[in-house]
């Protein structure tokens, strides 16, 4: 499935949460109260973890699990920000810093009611003839600081899925299996999807011009984008590491032969745990419940929703 026809499918799964208008009038008015916004970030979780087979948003129910699943999504966020956060104080305090030192004396000494831009120009040009070398930083440090933002960013996207959908927190920093799945999924794919978001999201800040209204209807299209991301990203795991399989032959034979007067055939049932194609490179095992082929370490099955 390609990057336009996930985000179109995550569409339509959005657009289908209004069936359940009460579920998206409490869902926005909780996204706006500090602290509890956590159950939003807990439900996203949800979605990231629904199964692909799902047409719309799971229930909003539930909400101690919620609230956890938000509170591991904020810890997982906010350690994942920790070295492009690094990076960036590094390469500030290199840059910027001694040129913030030598333009702060003349500002100290003077008035600052009298600058005016050919002040500021002139205090710009003899910072730079003082320290040449951390002007010629500043330009490839903000390219740097963009780069190691984009890459931990996707790391944190992909480890953070990763952990919704494997049920265990640890799994947000298991960095071999989140370069797996990337690879997988593909880094063209993950910046395309960075740029729909980029620009989706440019669109509702304008909407925050609105007088009064404004920022309630940016806040609102900000909750439906986020929905559409979370579905978005989902489908793109489920799609690169195989999970949300089709119901095994065997299992949907036996299914088709319940009530009937014919006898099944003997066949022999499939095992708990057997290895998938090369290109899946891990082990399934079926769900009692719907027959659905699912990873072995999933906690939940990707079809029913069953405990494995």
């Amino acid at each position: 499935m390609s990057l336009s026809e996930t985000l179109s499918s995550a569409t339509d799964y959005v657009r289908r949460f209004f069936d359940r208008a009460g579920d998206v009038v409490i869902l926005f008015l909780i996204s706006l109260v500090p602290i509890a916004n956590f159950l939003t970030l807990g439900y996203l979780g949800r979605v990231i973890s629904d199964s692909p087979s799902s047409s719309r948003p799971p229930k909003l129910d539930n909400y101690g699990d919620m609230f956890v699943g938000g509170l591991k999504y904020l810890v997982a966020a906010i350690i994942w920000t920790m070295p492009a956060m690094i990076v960036s104080l590094i390469i500030a305090f290199i840059a910027f810093v001694p040129l913030a030192i030598a333009i702060s004396p003349a500002i100290n000494t003077g008035n600052l009611q009298n600058f005016n831009s050919t002040n500021w120009s002139e205090l710009v040009k003899s910072a730079i003839v003082a320290h040449p070398a951390a002007f010629a930083l500043i330009v490839p440090g903000i390219l740097a600081i963009i780069v190691v933002t984009v890459i931990f960013g996707i790391l944190a996207v992909t480890g953070i899925v990763h952990m919704f959908k494997r049920g265990s927190f640890g799994k947000a920093f298991a960095l071999g299996e989140i370069f797996n799945v990337i690879s997988r999924i593909g880094w063209l794919r993950y910046l395309g999807l960075l740029v729909v978001s980029l620009v989706l999201g440019f669109i509702i800040v304008i909407f925050a011009a609105i007088p009064l209204v404004g920022w309630l209807i940016s806040a609102f299209l900000g909750l439906l984008l986020s929905l559409a991301l979370s579905r978005t990203i989902g489908l793109m795991y489920d799609a690169a590491m195989g999970t949300g399989l089709p119901v095994p032959a065997s299992s949907a034979a036996s299914v088709q032969l319940q009530g009937s007067q014919v006898p099944p055939s003997p066949a022999i049932s499939p095992p708990a745990e057997a290895p998938l194609p090369p290109q899946y490179g891990t082990t399934i095992r079926y769900c009692t419940a719907c027959g659905a082929a699912n990873p072995t370490d999933a906690v939940y099955c990707n079809r029913c929703g069953k405990k494995l």
